[in-house]
């Protein structure tokens, strides 16, 4: 009768089964939801962080969108609003520039933030310079400042031919040969 075991052992060695069982699930299921729960704040903060990088290609079309309104509107007013999407841009590059942490990354971040410095300067050293002189109308007032030299040059020209041939004119009529061969090279 020793290897039997009555009911009572029997109960608690299978209640210490369940318990061992429910122990090891237990582990593993704090573990598991630890795992999920980090991974889940990880995700969480690099779906931020896309976000604000998203913000970079956003104020970069607005950017050009002020650009062109300055161009097709020549409103030097619109300068502000460039600047303000300049502002913004810098806003939000300088905290994707802070967030890279690949070597490919920061070459990619590096570049990007070349290209924003070069558009801003085009736009003002190139644009806004040539909006400003566009404004000025300098093509119209030289044109219509050329249309009085032509006139007056017009005007000269035909006094010059007129007084020409009167003299040649003169000239025939004197029979001075030596005139009319001068006045007729004239």
């Amino acid at each position: 009768m020793a290897n039997q075991m009555t009911v009572g052992k029997r109960l608690t060695l299978g209640f210490a089964v369940v318990l061992l069982l429910t122990v090891i699930i237990g582990v593993v299921s704090f573990v598991g939801v630890t795992k999920l729960g980090t991974a889940r704040d990880l995700l969480s903060q690099r779906n931020a962080d896309s976000a604000v990088a998203a913000k970079v290609p956003f104020w970069t079309i607005k950017q050009y969108q002020n650009q062109a309104d300055l161009v097709i509107n020549r409103d030097l007013a619109l300068v502000e609003d460039f600047n303000h999407s300049a502002e913004q841009m810098e806003t939000y590059s300088s905290q994707v520039k802070d967030m890279v942490d690949t070597p490919e990354e920061v070459e990619w971040y590096s570049k990007l933030a070349e290209a924003d410095e070069a558009f801003d300067a085009v736009f003002h050293e190139k644009m806004v310079p040539e909006v400003e002189h566009q404004m000025k109308n300098v093509i119209g007032q030289l044109d219509g400042r050329s249309d009085e030299l032509i006139i007056k040059i017009e005007t000269l020209g035909t006094k010059i031919v007129d007084s020409l041939r009167e003299e040649f004119n003169e000239a025939v009529e004197a029979g001075d040969k030596d005139a009319i061969a001068a006045r007729a090279e004239d």
